[in-house]
């Protein structure tokens, strides 16, 4: 290669001719860059001579070095990221390629989308009958009902009072279904408590008289309220209840819903 500023003399046209002359700075960037750019600027003029190419060479060799110096920082940001999916046991980009391993067969993409067995499978369900609102059971004639209760407070109650609650709600049961021997009734009961106040809030908003909504009052109330039930229903409680039930005392919603279904065996109607 010439030194800087000069050309080197050939008899014939070779792959020297015409390119313009080397910087020192091109030669002194190839030199710290590292990772063989002088080396691989030289293969490419080496290449270019093994080809016979007698066309002009247009790059300057600058650019030249500036394009092996990105080349060599590609190939070391590569190798730095292939070592970190190795790491983590993760096979390098394009590895699924390789023939000697087994490709996948249609068994394992579908694998990929197989859904766990779901508990609402298990239920007893059909479709929902609008006009009856009833649920249609599995068998094509049962029905069931499903209904949302409102709880009544019993804290504070004196057992006099709780006998009296119970056994009016014994009385309601008995008087609306009727004891039958062959596919009764069946009634059951679930109890969630719940800490969501959506319903609640909504509830208290469509309280508020139509002159007071939307003032400044009313909505500095609703949010004032929303954050107090936020607060008394976070997790881990208000506070822990030292006195009585030696437990965190916490704010929450008792939901609880009714079932009400009958089997209908044979070809009969379900009456009641």
């Amino acid at each position: 290669m010439p030194s800087p500023g000069r050309l080197r003399s050939r008899a014939s046209t070779g792959v020297y001719d015409r390119i313009s002359a080397v910087s020192t700075r091109a030669i002194r960037d190839a030199r710290r860059a590292g990772g063989g750019l002088l080396m691989g600027l030289l293969k490419r003029l080496k290449k270019r001579q093994d080809q016979g190419t007698d066309t002009v060479v247009d790059t300057p060799v600058e650019t030249i070095a500036d394009q092996l110096r990105d080349e060599a920082i590609f190939a070391q940001a590569r190798e730095r990221y292939l070592a970190r999916l190795a790491a983590e046991g993760i096979p390098e980009p394009g590895a699924w390629l390789n023939p000697k391993r087994k490709p996948a067969t249609v068994d394992d993409i579908e694998a990929l989308y197989a859904v766990n067995p779901s508990f609402v499978d298990m239920l007893p369900w059909t479709e929902y009958l609008p006009q009856e609102q009833a649920m249609l059971l599995e068998d094509g004639k049962s029905l069931a009902a499903f209904y949302e209760l409102t709880p009544i407070g019993t804290e504070g109650r004196d057992p006099e009072w709780l006998r009296k609650a119970r056994d009016a709600l014994e009385n309601a049961l008995q008087d609306s279904f009727d004891e039958l021997d062959e596919s009764p009734w069946v009634v059951q009961f679930y109890a969630k408590d719940e800490t969501s106040w959506e319903d609640y809030l909504e509830t208290l908003h469509d309280y508020v008289q139509p002159r007071a909504q939307g003032t400044a009052f009313t909505e500095m109330y609703l949010q004032q309220f929303k954050h107090h039930l936020e607060a008394i229903s976070k997790p881990g409680g208000l506070f822990e209840d030292t006195k009585v039930s030696q437990l965190p005392w916490r704010g929450q919603q008792r939901r609880v819903r009714m079932v009400v279904y009958r089997r209908c065996t044979g070809d009969g109607l379900v009456r009641g």
